[in-house]
């Protein structure tokens, strides 16, 4: 009996000892009647090359969400991990896809070379991969009419800007299911993502995990080390914690299968509404050159620097007004002037000697 009891222990928990803790992604509606889960895996950026080996690792942990695009020339690689892994459906799958750009000559033959290169007869989701090269909401038209023949399940773009949404929605038919752009604790844009919120735009995150000199170094971040410390977790779980609490969506990327599992494990833990405030407020902070115009200081800390530093200014001028006077003398036309800085308004006037008493 006690033999079978451990016979039953082990069947229970090996293969999660062997194998690592299986991911329990939840979804989120992004459209009617469509699920997608909150976390996907990346296939571009500096491990597009591996595409094959992050799909694999990503299946094999439980995650299901996976995005490319045409132009990391990796669809192949994703089609044959799918494939070789026997324990997924088609259906269990979402995979999202970018075709280029807005150019309407080619958006069906890109669309058609992605199912292609996929193996599939349809997309999960499909994003224009950014504004450029024609006219975007001539464009959209196009991406509706794709959605309309259920060549996919739910439409987006991504690297659009609030100007670009304005552009698509003016003519649009359907508002876009998904605005993916780049965005985490220490790079985004709140503009487009207010409103992209407001006209029901589920915001996607892509570099949720920064990159030091390119898209900020949360590892390196001392306020997320010390909410990190706190829970017991990593900065990178911090990081997409914040993400997926404030209910936005994610794709990142990693080909190790560590990694993977540990930066999605994200849902053991809640940040507290003061810990998710003081990680709204470190974007936009000025970096180690220190160089921050107003216009770009976003947060709390960087406007409380500019504020104390005007003040400072202010007061210094108030001084010298009323202590200093600048006399300048020069001659011409024969008469001489001078310079004076008054104690009361600080004008520059000028006086003719002749006249002063």
């Amino acid at each position: 009996m006690a033999s079978l009891f451990l016979f039953f222990i082990l069947v229970i928990h090996l293969p999660s000892y062997y194998f690592g803790m299986m991911l329990n992604i939840p979804t989120k509606e992004i459209a009617p009647y469509v699920q997608m889960p909150v976390i996907s895996i990346g296939c571009g950026g500096l491990e597009h090359g591996k595409a094959k080996l992050i799909v694999s690792n990503w299946l094999s942990l439980g995650g299901r969400g996976i995005d490319t695009a045409l132009n990391y020339g990796n669809q192949e690689e994703v089609k044959a991990a799918i494939d070789e892994y026997n324990n997924v459906t088609r259906e269990e799958v979402f995979i999202t896809t970018k075709i280029p750009n807005c150019d309407i000559q080619n958006i069906m033959h890109n669309v058609q070379k992605d199912l292609h290169l996929l193996g599939t007869d349809y997309l999960n989701l499909l994003l224009i991969h950014g504004p450029r090269n024609g006219d975007c909401a001539f464009a959209w038209k196009e991406m509706e009419k794709i959605y309309a023949a259920n060549l996919t399940r739910a439409i987006g773009v991504s690297n659009f800007h609030r100007q670009h949404l304005e552009t698509v929605l003016q003519n649009a038919t359907i508002v876009p299911h998904v605005n993916q752009i780049q965005l985490n604790i220490l790079r985004n844009d709140p503009e487009t993502i207010d409103f992209s919120m407001k006209h029901g735009i589920t915001v996607e995150a892509y570099s949720p995990l920064g990159r030091a000199n390119h898209s900020g170094d949360i590892s390196g971040n001392v306020a997320i080390q010390e909410i990190a410390k706190r829970h017991d977790v990593t900065t990178y779980q911090i990081a997409l914690r914040w993400i997926v609490q404030h209910n936005w969506i994610l794709t990142f990327q990693s080909s190790s299968t560590d990694h993977q599992a540990t930066d999605a494990d994200i849902f053991g833990f809640e940040l507290t509404e003061n810990e998710m405030k003081k990680l709204d407020n470190l974007s936009g902070i000025p970096s180690k050159n220190f160089v921050c115009s107003i216009m770009f200081c976003r947060t709390a800390y960087a406007r409380t620097f500019v504020a104390f530093s005007a003040l400072v200014i202010g007061l210094f001028i108030v001084w010298r007004c009323r202590r200093v006077k600048i006399h300048h003398h020069s001659r011409l036309n024969e008469h001489t002037f001078k310079w004076n800085i008054t104690p009361n308004y600080c004008d520059n006037v000028l006086v003719d000697e002749e006249n002063v008493e």
